[in-house]
């Protein structure tokens, strides 16, 4: 009987091998994929659909998978991890002689949280993600309100579903394993959201917390459009009047000025409600304080990671997902976006 299986040549020293893609079919032990079969599924899958996975294994390694195996072994090993991840959270004793001998911990270092929607079968759910970085991992480009980070390395935390305990308890134990919880300075950049909030408080009491710039910039184009109408040329001048304020750090100056025009308006609601909303936050809004002391001011690292990382990947046309398995495949994502791939897989 003849078997004919792939193979590889070095062009370098002319060696040739197999590659190692052999899998159990059905006819022999249940279907299973091997080892080295399972990771490269998992690898292409967590970028790519169950289906597109199938036909790159296919084309790439010349074994036939199907898209049901794929979206089984992918799952499998991811729900794996993530239910692995929250076991170490919760029993997570640290070494912290060795955290410190492997890293010294950084200067400053920042966290940026977000949630996002994800469509489950049932309906729509938030999954929230947080993101990890060091100043030093971190390179800006452009001044002011131009300026762009590009982060070079980072740590993805993710969860769907599972509430704000669960996220908060992975957010904790990778803040402490990365080292960054003992960072001389830990800056927090959000979109002011309460649960957000709440995380920072029990997390990091001692660290800052910023309002992103763009949010806040935001809100005062959303006031103007209700109060002027949205096409009004009133609209513009109104907000880079106010935006100049808080740019420069006079958040109290604008709280004054919000209910003073509130009080002589005819629709005073969104005054109000933005006066309430910054009058809040305003120990996140001291953004001349926080430019002169080098801050990043701004979300974008959360904002593109929420695409790039989950969105891309599980928010496409037609997608539905369990909650299991949408855990599973953000899991394999994150793990392999944050630089962990090839560890976790030692545990796989």
């Amino acid at each position: 009987m003849e078997i004919k299986r792939p193979h590889y040549v070095c062009k370098a020293c002319a060696k040739y091998g197999y590659f190692d893609t052999a899998y159990k079919n059905s006819e022999n032990t249940n279907g299973r994929l091997s080892p080295r079969l399972t990771e490269a599924v998992c690898l292409i899958a967590q970028q790519s659909s169950f289906e597109t996975t199938s036909d790159f294994i296919q084309r790439l390694l010349s074994v036939k998978v199907s898209s049901s195996t794929v979206k089984e072994a992918s799952e499998n090993i991811g729900t794996v991890w993530f239910e692995n991840e929250l076991q170490s959270s919760k029993n997570y004793k640290p070494d912290i002689k060795g955290i410190f001998e492997q890293k010294i911990p950084e200067n400053r270092c920042y966290l940026e949280m977000d949630g996002a929607m994800l469509r489950e079968l049932k309906g729509f759910h938030e999954n929230k993600l947080g993101v990890i970085f060091s100043e030093s991992d971190m390179i800006q480009n452009g001044e002011g309100e131009n300026a762009r980070s590009t982060i070079l390395k980072k740590t993805l935390v993710s969860s769907f579903k599972l509430g704000v305990d669960d996220f908060e308890s992975r957010l904790k134990y990778w803040l402490i394993k990365t080292g960054t919880y003992f960072s001389k300075e830990i800056i927090t950049i959000s979109d002011g959201a309460i649960w957000i909030e709440n995380i920072v408080g029990r997390l990091l009491p001692s660290g800052t917390h910023i309002l992103d710039w763009f949010h806040a910039k935001e809100k005062l184009w959303e006031c103007a459009k209700k109060i002027y109408g949205e096409h009004s040329p009133k609209v513009a001048p109104w907000v880079n009047t106010h935006a100049e304020k808080l740019w420069e750090g006079n958040i109290q100056d604008v709280l004054n000025s919000l209910l003073s025009e509130a009080a002589q308006a005819k629709n005073q609601t969104p005054l109000r409600e933005l006066h309430n909303y910054y009058n809040h936050r305003k120990s996140m809004m001291r953004y001349a304080e926080f430019r002169k002391k080098g801050y990043c001011i701004g979300s974008g690292a959360i904002e593109s990671a929420n695409k790039y990382a989950i969105q891309d990947r599980l928010k496409r046309a037609g997608m539905k997902w369990t909650t299991e398995g949408a855990n599973a495949i953000a899991k394999l994502r994150t793990t392999y976006l944050s630089g962990q791939w090839d560890t976790m897989w030692l545990t796989a």
